[in-house]
């Protein structure tokens, strides 16, 4: 576990989406899957990471938990990810 672990926390994709938590980014899975996804943040293990979906180039509603205030994906699922836009705090830019 540990090992996964220090495999995710240093993968490129994993410290963009990390240093970025209140950004846009554009995100593709194994799936062929395109998300816009916004305030991304992790699970303890860092296996899922938790995000609001803003758009997608599929019809689905999977990987939602039951709350229906997020979506779950594995990290491992991940193929590339790009910051978009980056969301400002303040109310003004």
């Amino acid at each position: 576990m540990v090992a996964f672990e220090y495999a995710v926390a240093s993968d490129h994709y994993y410290q963009l989406l990390k240093n970025h938590e209140r950004a846009i980014f554009r995100v593709v899975f194994a799936n062929g899957e395109e998300r816009s996804s916004e305030s991304c943040t992790w699970t303890r293990s860092n296996e899922d990471f938790i995000y609001d979906l803003v758009s997608t180039n599929l019809e689905r509603d999977v990987d939602r938990p039951a709350s229906g205030a997020a979506y779950v994906s594995k990290f491992a699922d991940l193929m590339s990810a790009r910051l978009e836009e980056v969301m400002c705090l303040s109310g003004s830019w």
